[in-house]
């Protein structure tokens, strides 16, 4: 009995240490990972972490995430430029001549970076 419930804490400590939060313990490499695995899932989870890390590889990182052929990929991707006012505006001015200039796929990849970061 004594075993099992040393096991349940060792499990829960493990557990409490593993969570994830939005916003908290990204990285550039926990982003880079994540887009070489492909995993949509695993890509959004990764960009929300990194709400608020500051890092200029990570910029480049992202921004190849807004031409995904998935839009909750390209969603999140926008969400997170939105989040920094500066580059969103950068970006913005580009995805505006992509909706003139753009094949099918640019505009749509415009349409959407615009819609979500509303701009």
């Amino acid at each position: 009995m004594k075993t099992m419930k040393k096991l349940l804490a060792v499990a829960l400590l493990v557990g409490a240490a593993t969570t994830a939060q939005a916003g908290k313990g990204g990285s550039y490499y926990a982003i880079t990972s994540a887009i070489a695995s492909n995993g949509q899932d695993a890509i959004i989870a990764e960009v929300e972490r990194t709400e608020t890390l500051e890092c200029s590889q990570c910029v480049a990182a992202v921004q190849g995430l807004l031409t995904d052929s998935r839009y909750p990929v390209r969603e999140v991707a926008a969400w997170w430029f939105a989040k920094r006012p500066g580059m969103q505006q950068q970006i913005a001015a580009q995805m505006l001549t992509q909706l003139q200039t753009g094949d099918s796929i640019a505009v749509r990849n415009a349409a959407d970076f615009l819609g979500t970061t509303k701009v």
